[in-house]
């Protein structure tokens, strides 16, 4: 090999490193997402995941369209996804990582509201999780005396690398 050919290989090989290093890896606007529709979240509460040892709704990789101008799905889609959380028996989370989230997420929509009070707590929760809410300083150990209440969430709420195109409310 002579001098040229030398050259000629490390600049092919330079060339071949730097388009290696500056592909970008995890770029968010070219994941592949699929639109959400009824059908398809309905197939998703009906196979939940199970992730960290906990039972999980899979709402990664989809394009979830919560606008008002879509008011319709979005009712349909906090109505099922609530309906879901609210009578299972097992804690559930929630996993909307790399999704693009159109339009406000009502955090208050996908939690359990719950009144802090004995009479009025689900039946569904964990022994655990009844002792951490009757341990709450607004929890009334008499019925309905008081009605505060909060929202609760069982499970982990997941947006790993999630775009929300306006605000989360909680």
């Amino acid at each position: 090999m002579n001098i040229r050919e030398v050259t000629h290989f490390f600049t092919f090989l330079l060339l071949l490193i730097f388009l290696f290093f500056s592909y970008p890896y995890s770029n968010l606007a070219d994941v592949e997402r699929v639109i959400l529709t009824p059908e398809i979240l309905q197939e998703r509460i009906k196979s939940p995941q199970l992730q960290d040892g906990i039972l999980t709704l899979d709402l990664t990789s989809l394009e979830i369209d919560l606008t008002e101008e879509n008011n319709e799905f979005k009712e349909e889609f906090y109505r099922q996804v609530q309906h879901y959380l609210n009578y299972s028996d097992q804690v559930t989370g929630l996993d909307f990582s790399h999704s693009l989230i159109k339009g406000e997420l009502l955090s208050s929509r996908l939690g359990i509201s719950i009144i802090l009070s004995p009479e009025t707590l689900p039946k569904n929760l964990t022994i655990s999780e009844q002792k951490i809410i009757e341990s709450n300083n607004r929890f009334s150990p008499q019925p309905l005396d008081n009605i505060n209440s909060i929202i609760l969430f069982r499970g982990a709420l997941k947006f790993n690398e999630s775009i929300l195109t306006e605000k989360m409310s909680f």
